[in-house]
């Protein structure tokens, strides 16, 4: 799998948010996928992901997550 078009500032917060837990990038986005995963409703599989990302935008437009631990942060992107 592979994201296109990341802001390299999304980049460097969610690799800042990984490395406070002591994981790499790509196990930590993928945690993040598997516990969404298993938590989504199966009548949103299709809109889920674009729901997330469009909430991980709007955090990084108003800077809010800097200094939120990892569930803080998964809440509010959850909604």
């Amino acid at each position: 799998m592979s994201i296109r078009d990341v802001p390299e500032e999304v980049v460097n917060r969610v690799r800042s948010h990984a490395a406070s837990q002591g994981k790499s990038l790509q196990a930590y986005v993928r945690e993040l996928l598997e516990r969404d995963a298993r938590t989504a409703p199966a009548s949103h599989e299709g809109t889920r992901g674009t729901r997330l990302i469009m909430r991980l935008q709007a955090l990084e437009q108003r800077n809010e997550y800097a200094h939120m631990s990892t569930d803080e942060y998964l809440e509010r992107i959850r909604g």
